[in-house]
């Protein structure tokens, strides 16, 4: 019984550069895939580490203060949490100076 091949016509030397160019390619796609996917995961999760940002600002101005600040302004001003405000919306409500404010961080566009 005789082998059949996969490309036959092909000489031997052709044959593996197209299996090496498969295999090329689809280890490519993979990678590719990959990366869209870190970036999804990175971009959906960023609204978070902000929040976490300013929720630690605001602490540290308790600890150094005695205090929570009275707005996002004075917490911007004097303890920036360094979020990038072209991206994220800051929802800053402070109650009392000795409780911890509520804060909300939304992505530009959406609602809280």
């Amino acid at each position: 019984m005789k082998k059949r091949r996969l490309l036959p016509s092909l000489p031997s030397t052709m044959r593996g550069i197209v299996c090496m160019l498969t295999i090329f390619s689809v280890t490519l796609a993979l990678v590719l895939t990959g990366l869209v996917r870190t970036g999804y995961s990175v971009r959906s999760e960023g609204w978070q580490s902000a929040a976490e940002a300013v929720r630690r600002a605001a602490l540290c101005c308790y600890a150094l203060e005695g205090a929570y600040p009275e707005s996002y302004e004075y917490l911007k001003n004097h303890y920036p949490p360094g979020i990038n405000e072209s991206l994220y919306t800051v929802h800053y409500i402070a109650f009392s100076p000795s409780l911890m404010p509520e804060i909300t961080v939304v992505r530009q566009g959406t609602q809280p």
